[in-house]
C-alpha cells in the first residue's frame, strides 16, 4: 500500500475519486509496461554483449594465468625493476599486504572479547584500539520503540502518530498484465 497523503479532500464526489484512481492505475500500468520493456531490452543487450565477449574473456583469463605462471617461475627477472613496461602495459611483481577475512563471525567474536577485556580492565588505549576494529551501525528498531513508547509515553526523538492517511493500490493483476506487453 502506497501512502499518498494525509486526508485533505479536494475531490467533490465518489465518482470523481474513482476517475482519479482509474487515471492513477492507467499511469502506473504505463510506467510498469515501459520499465518492463526497457528491462527486456537491457537484458537482450547484456546477453548479446556477453556472447560477443565470452571468447575474449576466456582467452584473457587463460593468458593472465599463463603470464602469472611465467612471472612466478622467473622471479629473478623481476628483482629490479619489479615490473617490466611494454607498449601494451606492464607486468611483474607487486608487494601485497592486505587482510583476507575468511571467517568474519570468528573475527568479530575475537574483537568483541578484546573490547570486553579492555572495558573490564579500564584500559582506555586498548579499548579505543579494539573499538576502531569494528564498525557498528545503530538504528532504532521501530516496532520495539513503538511498543515502549506506547507503554511509557514520550521517548525523545520519536512520537506515535495516529489517525487516518490516504492510500491507493493499483491492482496487481493490472500491473502483471502491463508487464506482459510485448515491445
Amino acid at each position: 500500500m502506497k501512502r499518498i497523503a494525509d486526508l485533505r479532500p479536494k475531490i467533490d464526489t465518489l465518482d470523481a475519486a474513482k476517475a482519479v484512481m482509474a487515471q492513477i492505475a492507467a499511469d502506473e500500468c504505463f510506467i510498469t509496461a515501459e520499465l518492463a520493456k526497457a528491462e527486456k531490452r537491457v537484458q537482450k543487450i547484456k546477453a548479446a554483449v556477453d556472447e560477443k565477449i565470452a571468447c575474449q574473456k576466456e582467452r584473457r583469463q587463460a593468458n593472465e594465468e599463463l603470464l602469472a605462471s611465467f612471472i612466478m617461475a622467473n622471479r629473478q627477472l623481476f628483482k629490479s625493476p619489479r615490473k617490466i613496461k611494454t607498449s601494451s602495459g606492464e607486468f611483474g611483481l607487486q608487494k601485497v599486504n592486505e587482510l583476507e577475512v575468511f571467517d568474519q563471525d570468528s573475527l568479530i567474536a575475537y574483537i568483541q572479547a578484546r573490547i570486553s577485556q579492555a572495558t573490564q580492565a579500564s584500559d582506555a588505549n586498548a579499548l579505543e584500539t579494539w573499538m576502531n576494529c569494528l564498525k557498528v551501525t545503530s538504528r532504532p528498531v521501530k516496532s520495539q520503540v513503538k511498543t515502549l513508547a506506547s507503554g511509557n509515553g514520550a521517548i525523545p526523538g520519536c512520537q506515535i502518530v495516529t489517525g487516518d492517511t490516504a492510500v491507493c493500490k493499483v491492482s496487481k493483476t493490472l500491473l502483471d498484465e502491463a508487464k506482459q506487453v510485448e515491445d
